[in-house]
């Protein structure tokens, strides 16, 4: 079997506990295609062929996936970034390979139709409408108060604006290409991440953001953690099988986002992908599966199942993910951390490298995750850690 694998996020994110590459399977030949900067960090030996270029270049990629496919003749084609998952849905459907084609994922990459097939599934949903220009957004305004305004594609908080007034009109683009306004929902947000096969969820897991995802605009750190309350937990299972019953769900990965409100979840997104930051660690952790490596199972027609070298870890889970401003970056002030609250502590900048914010959540420079015992302690390490570590950048000279 010949399978492509695109990622940008580091392949060591779908490894084994024990170190070996997922694919460490007779007559299987895997190709990884990422982001020019990140082969050096791969371990060759665990792949065909390594080829990297800038992967977000859609007409590159397929250029890419075309010759391979015409060289080589790919069995499957694996994707892990959202925003390159319905070109590549286009590439297996017009080549006839297996895996999520175009009308299946369509639904996942477009939030207007994302919401009409919610809403057709019995999901409650804010109200919301497509958009192009400001004008179409001030109705909306009008109506509800406070508003989102977000890119129909978008992906990791990016584009996103947050209406208020009138006046915010004017902070909006002119020409809206292709966006979405809906009612601003009050409250906390909860994600669920789970691994779904044949229908049915083999695990799933449920977070709280601990704080907006939009802090990242303002270079504020963010953070999740998991979910002890045990009604939450049920109403985030029901909302998860309304979800794979509405979107004909049968092997996938799942990244589901809801507010949580009085009188009960409002469905906000849905992903086929795995969540971004820690996500997949943090699940590998509490549950000895691997979101990444299980797509990978899912394209070679391969059952899923836990890491055999899995190692039970804490009852409770979370992160926090820093951001960096533009500058030098001097390193991270962190020392004061006590070690057994943190289970991995991640840098994506040497000191002395030239650092720019990439504008979306997962675009951290720096990331903890960080056990205990339940939410509750779990929550207060984050607290803690947010206020008390800094990142060190120079800024540049004007």
């Amino acid at each position: 079997m010949r399978i492509a694998i695109i990622d940008r996020g580091g392949a060591d994110r779908f490894a084994r506990a024990n170190g070996d590459a997922w694919l460490h399977r007779s007559g299987t030949d895997a190709v990884l295609l990422t982001d020019l900067d990140k082969v050096s960090k791969c371990r060759l030996s665990d792949w065909s062929a390594v080829l990297g270029f800038p992967i977000n270049s859609e007409p590159t990629l397929i250029g890419v996936l075309t010759a391979l496919h015409a060289g080589l003749g790919l069995d499957a084609v694996v994707v892990f970034p959202e925003n390159l998952q319905l070109p590549v849905a286009q590439f297996r459907t017009e080549h006839g390979l297996p895996g999520p084609h175009t009308s299946w994922v369509a639904p996942f990459r477009d939030k207007d139709l994302m919401k009409q097939v919610a809403r057709a599934g019995g999901l409650r949903c804010a109200p919301h409408a497509p958009v192009d220009a400001p004008a179409d957004v001030a109705p909306f305004l009008a109506r509800y108060g406070k508003v989102v305004v977000k890119p129909r594609d978008g992906a990791g908080s990016v584009g996103v604006h947050v209406l208020t007034s009138p006046a915010d009109l004017d902070l909006l683009p002119p020409q809206l290409r292709y966006h979405q306004v809906e009612q601003f929902v009050e409250g906390e947000m909860l994600h669920v991440d789970c691994l779904v096969r044949d229908g049915s969820v083999l695990h799933r897991t449920v977070f709280r953001y601990v704080n907006s995802q939009l802090e990242h605009t303002t270079g504020q750190p963010t953070a999740t953690a998991t979910i002890d309350d045990l009604a939450l937990q049920r109403a985030a299972d029901a909302l998860t099988s309304q979800v794979l019953e509405a979107f004909s769900v049968r092997d996938s990965v799942l990244h589901l986002e809801a507010f949580i409100s009085p009188d009960g979840l409002v469905f906000n997104e849905v992903a086929c992908r795995v969540g971004g930051g820690t996500i997949n660690e943090m699940v590998y952790r509490l549950s000895g599966y691997n979101l990444m490596g299980s797509m990978i199972d899912m394209a070679v027609g391969e059952p899923s199942k836990p890491d055999p070298d899995w190692q039970p870890g804490p009852p409770a889970i979370g992160d926090v993910m820093f951001y960096a401003r533009p500058g030098v970056f001097e390193g991270m002030d962190d020392a004061m951390v006590p070690p057994e609250w943190v289970l991995s502590r991640q840098v994506f900048a040497d000191v002395g490298d030239s650092v720019q914010p990439l504008g979306r959540v997962g675009g951290s420079i720096a990331q903890y995750v960080v056990a205990g015992s339940d939410e509750e302690e779990v929550r207060a390490r984050i607290d803690w850690i947010r206020e008390k570590v800094t990142v060190r950048v120079e800024q540049p000279c004007r």
